[in-house]
């Protein structure tokens, strides 16, 4: 093979190879965001009949899409998100979390409105002691 055919065959397959990663790199579309099916879970909490799930990030965004499983309705804030129970057939499934004591809490119902739970009540200082005793309540310093 001469010189001259030899650089004709190397710029067909250089042009050849450059052709083709551009058609791939263009045509690979839109890359979907994939969400995790386990781990990460978010705790959701039926304020009719109590039934409690546990949504993987797959399963939130899967319901947060479906028509009919999310309420949607103009007179509720934006943000506030509320699914719907098949056990009792309404909108009242709500965000829940998990206090110190391992039971599940609801911190916002249905409609907005915020739950005061006794462990979210204030308590008082930090680190402020209780009553003092005074000489006349403590014998023992007599």
């Amino acid at each position: 093979m001469s010189p001259t055919v030899k650089n004709v065959v190397m710029l067909v397959v250089i042009v050849g190879a450059l052709v083709a990663a551009g058609f791939f790199f263009f045509t690979r579309g839109k890359k979907e965001t994939t969400y995790p099916k386990t781990g990460f879970e978010t705790q959701w909490i039926c304020e009719k009949c109590g039934k409690h799930y546990e949504l993987s990030p797959a399963q939130y965004k899967e319901w947060l899409d479906s028509p009919d499983r999310r309420r949607r309705d103009p007179n509720y804030p934006a943000n506030l998100v509320v699914f719907w129970c098949d056990d009792c057939k309404t909108f009242s499934v709500v965000r829940a979390r998990i206090d110190a004591s391992g039971n599940w809490v609801i911190t916002q119902d249905s409609e907005g409105r915020r739950i005061q739970t006794e462990a979210a009540q204030p308590t008082g200082r930090k680190g402020a002691a209780g009553p003092k005793k005074s000489e006349s309540e403590n014998p023992e310093q007599k």
